[in-house]
């Protein structure tokens, strides 16, 4: 394609070394080595080439710059739901978190009752980086005006041992904790539960402690447990006359579980 050869011409190797170090799971050869500002320079006027339809089309990409760069071409449409079809055609192929952070796409702020729906829909997904791209448009777009409390169990309900996930849901608690501070997180199901805060701010200080609210208990670990006791009596003596009464002593043993 046309593009490729654009991207060839941006091609700066210093900078692609420095890219693959970021991206250590990319192989070297998949980077070509263009600015991001380039390609934001080069999708502005490449969205209207008739060859950009084919290109969208063209999935999967052989550079880490094209995902780059399809990634842009969607997060600049206009219409929310030629976005969300593109998008949804394309998140399968995002394979770092690079393409995968890049991506913010305008239509989403006026429509962030879908978007909230769709979020919900990606969260589910076991490829890492939808995952990844549903916490990170909660992050975006539903910590501020339109927060809820509610929104903070969405990211602590995913349990995945990908790095990236996991990193993601470490990002959205802290941006959550600077923005919406005196938001609660609630813990509701059942289970055993560990709580400890660790945190190092801008300069690279780390905490030291923690301080914890006057009034408040400190508990480090707690259970929740909301399963209804069953209670069983039992006799070590049932030989009754006429069902009632007993001639020797009768010993009741209450089983609670």
């Amino acid at each position: 394609m046309k593009v490729i050869e654009e991207l060839m011409q941006l091609q700066d190797k210093d900078y692609g070394d420095f890219q693959s170090k970021l991206i250590p799971d990319m192989p070297r050869e998949k980077l070509i080595g263009v600015r991001t500002p380039d390609v934001r320079k080069l999708a502005k006027a490449f969205a209207k080439d008739p060859e950009c339809q084919q290109f969208l089309n063209a999935l999967p990409h052989n550079y880490y710059e094209e995902y780059i760069l399809h990634g842009i071409l969607i997060s600049e449409m206009k219409d929310y739901d030629q976005c969300i079809t593109y998008l949804e055609n394309f998140l399968p192929y995002v394979d770092n978190w690079a393409v995968c952070d890049l991506m913010n796409p305008k239509p989403f702020k006026n429509n962030r009752d879908k978007l909230l729906e769709k979020i919900k829909v990606w969260l589910k997904s076991k490829h890492a980086y939808t995952c990844r791209f549903a916490m990170l448009m909660l992050m975006k777009h539903f910590l501020d005006e339109d927060f809820k409390t509610e929104y903070l169990k969405m990211p602590a309900s995913v349990h995945s041992d990908e790095y990236y996930v996991n990193m993601m849901i470490a990002w959205y608690l802290a941006t959550a904790l600077a923005k919406q501070w005196t938001a609660t997180i609630p813990y509701t199901a059942d289970g055993d539960y560990h709580f400890s805060i660790a945190y190092t701010d801008l300069a690279g200080n780390k905490c030291s402690g923690e301080n914890y609210a006057t009034g408040t208990v400190a508990a480090k670990s707690f259970t929740i447990d909301k399963t209804a006791p069953t209670i069983t009596v039992s006799y070590d003596n049932n030989s009754a006359r006429n069902g009632n009464y007993y001639k020797a002593d009768r010993t009741a043993t209450v089983t609670i579980i």
